[in-house]
Order: structure tokens, then C-alpha cells, then sequence
């Protein structure tokens, strides 16, 4: 069984297909893992190990009549407990949220599991995904695989954990000011935030309206495009989605890109205090890119510290302003840092949030100006590897500097919209994972998963070792 928990999800469907294995002895494999390993990462909120067992054998009678459901068939994915999943409470992180089983499957999960996705569980996160490190006191904080010490990014913290540990093949993440990205990095998986618009958010709890993305986590380039071909498109009930159609992403992934340019973004705001391991992924990235036949220029945009503000302030404000209306006189409940962000977004005066807002739509203007002449722009997802659970911890003094840290390098991209990519590019001296972002226009994920392609074929990459039991 172990042979099934290497596979990528795009050779694990293909073994479907082929009968190797069948989706019974897929769910199977994960679920024992799970049992073995998942009390010491913590990346699950809740093991539906029942209702997969039962979707696996559905699954498996379909197969024998040679009947698939979809490019999914069999693949075990972990959803992210910020969207509803049928007949299972959703908690969002939150202690007094999950009393009551949700009606219908969010949009993705029901995209997924038409495409014949089978639903391990519900992950953990930040509380309200509402932070960047995946710490929380009020429910389960995730570890991270390659050092049980370490935090694993947020808030998409179990969905990260979950696939670097070999214990989901796919998960669901959501990313409002980079919590897709940051878990990629750290874990050492790929997270792709897709355009502002592509996939529906029916189903999932706000955040901040402006920026909230849903999109896939993945161990490879390959199986994150499989996976927004099944998510992405235009959803009736969702005002949010926009209707452009879907591309072939396996396919356009494949695409010559020589002669395309590219912006690395230069300047002390992406420089300045790099673990030298993340500066070796940049020039790494870099020369993957130039291999692919695509120029690398460097590329200076103005205030990004500016835009970096502005963007969490819009983020605390809108945030507020839902939870002040969804769960009214419940502040004193929260955990300490997510209510401390709230209370800023309910201090920030209006004439504060429109200024804010006035910031990004310049930046957004010069972007846009800047890829008339780029096809990609080349950033770091985060300063170095992850920092340590006891330095997260909300309780503590310096969970602050590790919020701002980790998400140095991600809001500029929500502020946008742009579609980003975080691929993983190398280890610092402790053996964690760095990783590098690379963005794109809007709507063309396809060029921007070539070149991430590009990127993880040249510098290879592994998942940690970990045991059968991290005991």
C-alpha cells in the first residue's frame, strides 16, 4: 500500500483507471495512514472515515462496470473546515461554531466529487481563517511535516499538512491574504491561488470579500492544474464568478513560453532579510525560467510596503464587518489574536478603509501596466522556513512579527487578483522548505502552471520521509 501514498494524484487516478489499484484499497491506504500519523501532524478537524469508506465503494462499483465519474476517479482529498461539506458540522476553527450538520456540499466539494473525488475530511485552519501561521488555541494547530515544531503557515494549515504528510492526495485551501501560499511554501507543496473570480466561493465563509480565493493544494504542478480544471468556472448562485472559460490547464502547461518575459521584483521590500536559502530558489527559479527560453528582467514596482498596509486594512475592516452582523456580542470567544485584528478593522474609520482602497487601485493600475510588457512576475512566498509553533502561539508576544513575516510577500498578489502559484525551490540549513511565487495576468493560469512547471522540473523535489508513525 505504500506504493499508492507516493503516487502524484495524477498517476493515483491513472492506476484507477488501469484497475491497479482500486478505490477501496486507495482509501484504505490513506485512512490507515491517517490513523498512524495524523495524532502527532494534527491536520484533520474531523476523519470522515465512514463516508469515504462508503463513497470509495461506489466509487469502486462504477469502476467495474467501467463507468468513471470523472479525471478524479478514487483520488482522496481534504476539504478545508471554512466550507461546508454535507452532513458534517462546520467548525471554521471556531469553539462555538460545528454544532449542526451542514445541508448541501459547498461548490468545490461538489465539483470535486462529481469529478469522483472521495472526501477524507475536514482540515484545520486559523480560527475564521483569520491569521497566517495555523496556531490555534481554540482548536487544532497543525505541525508542520518536516519538523513537528514548526508551524505549517496559514490558515489553510491542515490542508498544507495534510498533502506534505502523504495524508490526503489533494486539499482544498482558501487565500485572502495568502493563506494557500504561505502553507505551500512552509510544508513544501505547491498552492495555487487562482484569479479573483474563477472558482465559486458558494459555500464558504467570508473573510474579506475583496479578496477571498479557493483553490487547490497539491504535490505537484501537474496535479494542482488537474485539480483547477475540476473546480474553476462560472457558478449561477455565485454573483462572484465570471464567465470565462475554463482552460485545459495539463495541456497548457505543456506550452512553449520561449520569448516570454518575466519580472522579478526587486527592491528592499523583496530583498531585504531573505534566508539565503530563498535567495538560492530565486536565482534557481530564475535560471529554470531562462532554460524555458523565457527572459528574466528585474522589475521595481513603487510602495509595496504601502500596498501591504492597505491591504490588510480593506482585509480587517471587511472582516469585521461580517462578523459583527454573523455573530453579534460573541468578540470576547475568539482567540486573542484573531479578536485583536477585528478590533482594528472595527477602529478603522471609513474615510481610513477608502484611502486604503485608493492605494491598491493605483498599485493595481501599475501592475496591469507592468504586464503589457510581462507575461509573469517572480517574487519569494516567504522570507525563509517556518518559525516555531511556541513563537506563533497567540498567547505569547510574538505572534505579531511572525503574522507580518510570513506574510510579507503574499497580499500584494490579493490585492491584485492576479492568479499566483507558490512552487517549493529548495531547504534552508534546518532542512525546512522555502518557496518562490510567480504570478500572471488574470484568467492565464495556463502560462503561469507552464512555468511553474518549468520551475519544479529543473530543481526536482520530495516529500519529507516521515515514518509510518511520527510517535
Amino acid at each position: 500500500m505504500d506504493e499508492i501514498l507516493q503516487l502524484s494524484a495524477v498517476a493515483l487516478a491513472a492506476a484507477v483507471r488501469r484497475r491497479r489499484w482500486s478505490p477501496v484499497d486507495v482509501v484504505e491506504a490513506y485512512l490507515a495512514r491517517v490513523g498512524a500519523l495524523d495524532p502527532h501532524v494534527a491536520a484533520y478537524i474531523r476523519i470522515l472515515a465512514d463516508d469515504a469508506r462508503a463513497e470509495a465503494r461506489a466509487r469502486e462499483a462504477e469502476a467495474r462496470t467501467g463507468t468513471l465519474a470523472g479525471p478524479l476517479h478514487g483520488v482522496p482529498v481534504a476539504i478545508k473546515d471554512l466550507m461546508t461539506v454535507r452532513g458534517v458540522p462546520m467548525t471554521a476553527g471556531a469553539a462555538f461554531l460545528g454544532q449542526q450538520p451542514e445541508a448541501e456540499d459547498a461548490e468545490v466539494v461538489r465539483r470535486l466529487r462529481g469529478a469522483g473525488a472521495i472526501v477524507l475530511g475536514v482540515t484545520a485552519l486559523n480560527e475564521f481563517a483569520l491569521g497566517t501561521s495555523g496556531v490555534n488555541p481554540h482548536g487544532r494547530t497543525a505541525r508542520n511535516p518536516w519538523n513537528l515544531e514548526r508551524i505549517t503557515g496559514g490558515s489553510s494549515s491542515g490542508s498544507g499538512a495534510a498533502v506534505a504528510a502523504r495524508l490526503a492526495a489533494l486539499a482544498v485551501g482558501t487565500d485572502t491574504g495568502g493563506s494557500i501560499r504561505i502553507p505551500a511554501a512552509l510544508c513544501g507543496i505547491v498552492g495555487l491561488k487562482p484569479t479573483f473570480g474563477r472558482v465559486s466561493r458558494r459555500g464558504v465563509l467570508p473573510l474579506a470579500d475583496s479578496f477571498d480565493t479557493v483553490g487547490p493544494m497539491a504535490r505537484t504542478v501537474e496535479d494542482a492544474a488537474l485539480m483547477l480544471e475540476v473546480m474553476a468556472g462560472r457558478d449561477p448562485r455565485d454573483p462572484h464568478t465570471v464567465e470565462v472559460p475554463v482552460g485545459r490547464y495539463r495541456q497548457e502547461m505543456t506550452a512553449d513560453l520561449a520569448g516570454l518575459r518575466v519580472g522579478r521584483l526587486t527592491g528592499p521590500f523583496f530583498e531585504a532579510d531573505l534566508d539565503p536559502a530563498v535567495e538560492s530558489a530565486l536565482d534557481r527559479a530564475a535560471r529554470a525560467l531562462e532554460g524555458g527560453g523565457l527572459r528574466v528582467r528585474p522589475l521595481s514596482l513603487r510602495g509595496v510596503e504601502a500596498v501591504h498596509e492597505a491591504q490588510l486594512v480593506v482585509l480587517r475592516a471587511e472582516a469585521h464587518a461580517f462578523h459583527q452582523t454573523a455573530f453579534p456580542g460573541r468578540l470576547a470567544e475568539y482567540n486573542p489574536d484573531v479578536r485583536a485584528l477585528l478590533e482594528q478593522g472595527g477602529a478603522t474609520t471609513p474615510q481610513g478603509v477608502a484611502a486604503a482602497r485608493a492605494v491598491l487601485e493605483e498599485f493595481g493600475a501599475e501592475v496591469d501596466h507592468a504586464l503589457g510588457d510581462l507575461t509573469l512576475l517572480l517574487a519569494p512566498a516567504a522570507p525563509g522556513g517556518a518559525p516555531s509553533v511556541a513563537d506563533a502561539d497567540p498567547r505569547g508576544p510574538r505572534w505579531p512579527e511572525v503574522r507580518r513575516k510570513v506574510a510579507r510577500f503574499t497580499r500584494i498578489f490579493n490585492a491584485t487578483g492576479l492568479p499566483t502559484i507558490a512552487v517549493p525551490a529548495g531547504l534552508t540549513t534546518d532542512g525546512l522548505p522555502v518557496g518562490i511565487q510567480l504570478a500572471a495576468a488574470p484568467f492565464a493560469e495556463g502560462a503561469l502552471l507552464a512555468a511553474a512547471r518549468l520551475v519544479e522540473a529543473a530543481i526536482g523535489w520530495s516529500l519529507p520521509d516521515l515514518p509510518a508513525s511520527a510517535g
